[in-house]
């Protein structure tokens, strides 16, 4: 099973090399972006993107790439590879893709699953989704998944900020073991 980050910032990559899910990250691993935009670079085969020579600003919306030196020439040729790497995924069996979906962004729950529909044509074979969503409402650290067809929400109750001393959700991390390892997330797909 190939699993593929898609953001919406590094905390989901992290999670999964935690885990040893994956050693490779995706062109969509370490950037600030959103599913929409990521289908919009999809839709014109990252004609854009690779053009781009500061890689920021897409169309109308903006990427924000917050670990990389963008204009080295080392990083576009990392990204050119993780590129092609990415687009010879979409074409391969058994991809869970994972997305995280932060409670404060602008897409609602419905905009990200419409999305992930559109989403889904570019991959060839039958994939999987998980969407990681933290919902700040609650003292009490629990989960709730839902599956929605090849689509699973994780919706995960927390009441520390991921930011600041916290910034990478690193609260989190026993409840991402606990939903790998002894609730069996991945056989439940």
């Amino acid at each position: 099973m190939t699993h593929i980050s898609l953001g919406e910032n590094c905390l989901t990559q992290d999670l999964l090399q935690r885990q040893g899910l994956t050693n490779d990250s995706s062109v969509f691993s370490y950037m600030h972006s959103n599913i929409r935009l990521i289908n919009l670079i999809l839709a014109d085969e990252f004609e854009h993107f690779i053009n781009n020579h500061l890689f920021y600003k897409y169309r109308d919306s903006h990427l924000e790439l917050v670990h990389h030196n963008v204009k080295t020439r080392r990083t576009q040729a990392s990204f050119k590879r993780k590129i092609e790497r990415f687009q010879n995924t979409l074409k391969s069996n058994d991809i869970v893709f994972w997305y995280h979906h932060r409670e404060r962004s602008a897409l609602t729950l419905d905009d990200v699953f419409d999305a992930f529909e559109e989403f889904d044509q570019y991959s060839q074979n039958d994939a999987k989704y998980i969407i990681l969503r933290r919902e700040q409402k609650t003292s009490e650290k629990r989960f709730e998944h839902t599956n929605i067809s090849k689509f699973n929400l994780i919706k995960c109750f927390d009441d520390d900020p991921w930011k600041g001393k916290n910034y990478a959700g690193k609260t989190f991390y026993n409840h991402f073991n606990f939903l790998l390892n002894e609730y069996n997330l991945l056989n439940k797909l």
